[in-house]
């Protein structure tokens, strides 16, 4: 019994060494044939007849999601404000016009970044959908202004939130259409 497990082991042990065999014989394949091309390369870039290397392309728009959640955050803030509140000392921060631009900005960001986070993954009409989203978010806000009963048009800010969205998302396409 003891000689039937031996050659079986003796077989064994065999067939291990020849594949062992056949896998570093390949792996030195592997290794000569790059070697071959960087010393090709190494010739070749001596003699200047290197081509150039191939523009390595770059994925904007990495933190364009936490960005849009955020911008989504200021948007509801400063929604939440009641225009009543703002003091009038004259000061540009605190005049309800500059209120109106600081909140039409925050959609030109929501565009930027809506459009930017939709093209890094890959999403058809990026641009339709980031200005749909936009003035949704628009037409809610303006709801909820409506539900609490002191409503009052400001059309200074609905007349620039449109435009500024729009602005956003052709930004928002221009630098990802730029960077690959």
């Amino acid at each position: 019994m003891n000689r039937q497990l031996r050659r079986a082991q003796s077989k064994q042990d065999k067939k291990n060494d020849k594949e062992k065999q056949r896998r570093r014989s390949a792996r030195r394949g592997r290794v000569r044939s790059a070697q071959a091309s960087r010393q090709a390369s190494r010739q070749a870039a001596k003699e200047g007849k290197t081509e150039s290397a191939p523009r390595k392309t770059r994925d904007p728009g990495r933190f364009s999601g936490a960005l849009l959640i955020a911008t989504i955050f200021f948007i509801a803030l400063n929604a939440a404000v009641p225009r009543g509140d703002i003091a009038t000392d004259g000061g540009f921060f605190t005049s309800p016009t500059s209120f109106n631009i600081i909140g039409a900005l925050y959609y030109g960001l929501f565009g930027y970044f809506g459009v930017l986070w939709l093209n890094r993954r890959r999403m058809g009409r990026a641009f339709a959908v980031a200005i749909f989203a936009g003035l949704m978010l628009l037409l809610g806000g303006e709801v909820a202004k409506f539900i609490q009963g002191e409503y009052a048009p400001e059309v200074l800010f609905l007349g620039l939130v449109p435009p500024g969205l729009i602005l956003g998302a052709l930004l928002g396409r221009w630098v990802f259409d730029n960077a690959t």
